[in-house]
């Protein structure tokens, strides 16, 4: 009997893995840090894939994420409230709950007020409320997109709207702009189904919305009108204008807006005067310019991605179809997408309001649905290419966030020393046992003590016997400990408040208020301080 032959069996070799794990020792230390990576790459291929999948499928989970992403950025890049004021200014706007203020209509007080009844006064907790509003803004879009694309396209339009400024940067900034983002996509959506024939419910809910967003800010108004030229430039809309239900949103809206109206009219329209100093009666060309290019600057990453993955053709081919009306006269949202553009450009020729590149903020919501409504080859696969992307965009943009403060530590801006919270803390405790019950001086500045320190301290704009019109007066200031702030780089405020004091027979000389953050996020010495002027 012959004895079998002795055969050489080259160990198996699987060609989608890398080489080397097939031989003796694949299993120590160095070649499993060796193949790490290629063990990485493959998990985070499939898992990516996965969840690409799962956005297609259920893209109201994208939304949520998106959202929670974008807020755990924002706590990563910044350690303070805006500069400007706006959000602190909010919280004190409306501090009897009145149905208006001197500046912007009184939706903004009233949420924030609402807000921190109940939340800590801190700086995660208001970007927490702004991360709240977009998160409804966008479950808006979403319902929105379902009344123009396919289910499948919807993961993308979110994916598109998640990387425009207005709901990603510029939506942590709570203001009478972004105040928006929540209100108008389902304002657009209580009027696309009233149009199409849904029941009176949506043409109660088309005017209400309406109130409500007219009571955040009156440039609502712009996106009312623009409805109206949408339902008379098409056919639906023309139809719809002969039904009740037109005339059952007007009376919700005239319903909700009248006693709001009714203040305005008590208060000397102090609103509508504040927009009225904004105007010079001169055409800015240049910021006129940046509103009509605010498509692009706001929204120029969601506008590449939906020409990448729904048209064809080269990149103006693509750019001239995304813009381009459709169904033959029945293109509600082309109507719906630029007459506000063209109403506000309209307003600002005239010189009647000085425009402004932030004005666009609450336009962006119907952009990305806008130009997916005119796709002319989608592209299933490119799409889910995208989203797949889409974590590793947020872990970029997580690093380059911690990046930004260490910049910022290091390089000693205000905008990351600036230490609001000791400060206004520091102003009560440097009047023990006569604390100001009042505050008045540079605004939005004063708004920092009640936030901060004591919200039963009142703060007026300016000095308590010449508040603007729609200020609720101190009563009995004149027999109450009060100041006055002003910020050190504010002469006007400070000659005011010396010649305020003189005229009261106080001390005209300020007391300099002075805090610093410390801590490894703070190498630098960078003081925090403000002027008091005690009455």
């Amino acid at each position: 009997m012959t004895p079998p032959t002795a055969q050489h069996t080259l160990p198996y070799h699987n060609p989608d893995r890398p080489c080397g794990c097939h031989t003796p020792g694949s299993h120590t230390l160095p070649c499993r840090l060796r193949h790490a990576p290629w063990r990485f790459g493959t998990v985070w291929e499939t898992w990516t894939g996965r969840l690409a999948d799962r956005f297609i499928a259920q893209p109201a989970l994208l939304c949520l994420l998106s959202v929670v992403a974008w807020y755990l950025i924002s706590q990563v890049a910044f350690t303070n409230l805006d500069a400007y004021g706006d959000m602190v200014e909010a919280y004190v706007f409306t501090p009897y709950w009145e149905l208006g203020t001197f500046k912007h209509p009184p939706l903004t007080g009233w949420v924030a007020k609402a807000w921190f009844a109940v939340m800590p006064h801190t700086v995660w907790a208001f970007f927490l409320l702004s991360s709240l509003g977009m998160l409804i803004g966008t479950f808006g879009v979403l319902r929105l997109a379902g009344e123009f694309i396919p289910d499948d396209r919807r993961a993308l339009m979110l994916m598109a709207l998640s990387l425009t400024l207005p709901f990603s940067t510029l939506a942590f900034k709570f203001n009478a702009n972004s105040i928006l983002l929540p209100i108008w996509p389902w304002l657009t959506l209580m009027f696309v189904r009233s149009l199409r024939g849904g029941h009176g419910g949506y043409a109660v809910g088309l005017g209400i919305l309406g109130a409500l967003g007219m009571l955040g800010k009156y440039y609502t108004g712009v996106l009312l009108a623009s409805m109206l030229i949408a339902a008379l430039a098409t056919r639906v809309g023309r139809r719809w204008l002969g039904t009740p239900a037109p005339w059952l949103a007007l009376a919700a809206f005239a319903l909700c807006l009248w006693p709001h109206a009714l203040w305005v009219l008590h208060h000397g329209d102090s609103t509508l005067n504040y927009v009225g100093r904004k105007a010079d009666h001169h055409v800015d060309w240049k910021h006129l310019a940046s509103f009509l290019l605010s498509p692009l600057s706001y929204g120029g990453v969601a506008w590449g991605l939906i020409l990448a993955a729904g048209f064809k053709g080269t990149l103006g081919e693509r750019v001239r179809a995304s813009l381009r009306p459709r169904d033959g006269g029945n293109d509600v949202l082309f109507w719906l997408t630029l007459s506000p553009l063209a109403i506000t450009a309209l307003f600002a020729l005239c010189g009647y309001v000085k425009i402004a590149l932030h004005w666009a903020i609450p336009l962006a919501y119907v952009l990305p649905l806008f130009w997916l409504t005119r796709a002319n080859g989608w592209q299933i696969e490119r799409a889910r290419e995208l989203l797949r992307a889409l974590p590793a965009v947020w872990l970029g943009l997580l690093l380059l966030a911690a990046g930004f403060k260490g910049y910022e530590a290091y390089a000693g801006t205000l905008c990351h020393y600036r230490d609001d919270d000791d400060a206004a803390r520091a102003i009560l405790a440097a009047r023990p046992g006569q604390p100001p019950v009042w505050i008045g001086g540079g605004w939005p500045d004063v708004a920092i003590v009640p936030f901060f320190a004591d919200p039963s301290v009142r703060v007026v704009p300016g000095v308590p016997d010449r508040l603007p019109a729609g200020v609720t007066p101190v009563f009995g200031w004149r027999d109450q400990p009060g100041a006055l702030l002003c910020a050190p780089d504010d002469s006007t405020c400070q000659a005011q408040a010396a010649e305020w004091m003189r005229r009261q027979g106080r001390n005209d000389r300020p007391v300099d208020i002075r805090v610093e953050r410390h801590g490894w996020l703070f190498p630098r010495a960078v003081p925090t301080h403000y002027l008091v002027y005690w009455y």
